[in-house]
């Protein structure tokens, strides 16, 4: 997984130069950099089922990169009816960085973006941009289960448990997405992606051993898997110089 990742960016990077070399010779292409430095407040993070409070930094390294950053504390609030029970007592983090290309006064992509800026070139206040994003969450729960023991000669014996789950999603995603000024210094940012990811659930030792049964909804538990990733950011966006 992670050797994928790796040569994904570097192909990424590879062509992020390309395009920018080829950038630079077109007389016609226009370009807006952005601010040098912003801050950032994600308060789409405060959505689903692990709800954080997430802040982000972005930087830009050439008239066309930038990397970017989030970091989000898990908050402990319920989102769902059976959170109580399921996914109680939440703590934890979410992480990521993206590199971000803002060339793209060619192609269909910034096409895209010059009708919805309803100019032939992207407007100086709109800024879209692709990104490869890689991205590390860490998340602790409780959950609470009955179980049912054997005890011989026909005996059963029940015994209400809660224990701890530990959840590591780590992965990498394609970013489409644009940045739009409102007022100076502020603005706002929209961003959609997809991708895959490794998850690991891991109960603690808490969890009993040598039951016959369990009850209650079935979620998924000490289980290693790869799944589809999506994701929808809206940021509101500080730009400090």
């Amino acid at each position: 997984m992670k050797k994928s990742l790796l040569i994904a960016l570097t192909l990424f990077i590879s062509f992020s130069a390309f395009s920018q070399k080829d950038y630079f010779v077109q007389e016609d292409s226009t370009t807006d950099q952005g601010p040098a430095l912003a801050l950032k407040l994600i308060p789409s993070q405060l959505l689903w089922r692990f709800q954080a409070y997430a802040i982000g930094l972005e930087h830009r390294l050439t008239e066309s990169l930038a990397l970017d950053y989030s970091l989000g504390i898990v908050a402990n609030k319920n989102s769902f009816d059976d959170d109580a029970l399921y996914f109680a007592n939440k703590s934890g983090f979410k992480s990521s960085v993206m590199l971000k290309s803002y060339q793209l006064n060619a192609g269909a992509l910034g096409s895209l973006f010059n009708i919805l800026s309803g100019d032939d070139q992207p407007g100086s206040s709109v800024r879209p941009y692709v990104g490869f994003e890689a991205f590390f969450n860490n998340i602790n729960f409780d959950r609470t289960r009955t179980f049912r023991f054997d005890c011989g000669n026909d005996c059963d014996y029940f015994q209400r448990v809660t224990y701890g789950i530990n959840q590591r999603d780590i992965g990498a995603r394609l970013n489409v997405g644009f940045e739009v000024d409102i007022v100076n210094p502020v603005g706002f940012e929209v961003n959609w992606a997809i991708g895959f990811m490794s998850r690991s659930l891991r109960p603690d030792d808490r969890k009993p051993i040598g039951y016959e049964q369990s009850f209650g909804v079935f979620y998924s538990e000490d289980i290693d898997e790869i799944l589809l990733s999506t994701n929808l950011n809206i940021k509101l966006v500080i730009n400090l110089k």
